[in-house]
C-alpha cells in the first residue's frame, strides 16, 4: 500500500531504476560484462544495441521526471502561470 508522500507512478519509476540498476550489476558480477542485445531498426533510423535493463532505467529516469514535474506544478500552482 501507497502512502499519501508517493504516488503510484513515482513508485513504479523508482522501482524500474533501481531494477534495471541491479540487473546490471548482477550480469557484471556474474558474467564480467553486461550483454546488449536488442537492436531497433526503423524505417527512418536506428538505435544502438541495447538491453532490457538498460531500456528499464531509462523508462523508469523519464517517469521520475515526468511525476516530479508534475507534482511540483501541483503543490505550487503559482508556477504554471
Amino acid at each position: 500500500m501507497t502512502s499519501n508522500l508517493h504516488s503510484k507512478l513515482f513508485i513504479l519509476g523508482l522501482c524500474l531504476v533501481v531494477g534495471g540498476g541491479f540487473g546490471n550489476i548482477i550480469d557484471r558480477i556474474l558474467y564480467s560484462s553486461v550483454t546488449d542485445f536488442l537492436h531497433f531498426n526503423f524505417v527512418i533510423f536506428q538505435t544502438g544495441i541495447v538491453n532490457m535493463a538498460d531500456i528499464s532505467v531509462t523508462a523508469g529516469f523519464f517517469i521520475l521526471i515526468y511525476e516530479l514535474y508534475i507534482n511540483r506544478h501541483r503543490l505550487n500552482p503559482k508556477m504554471s502561470e
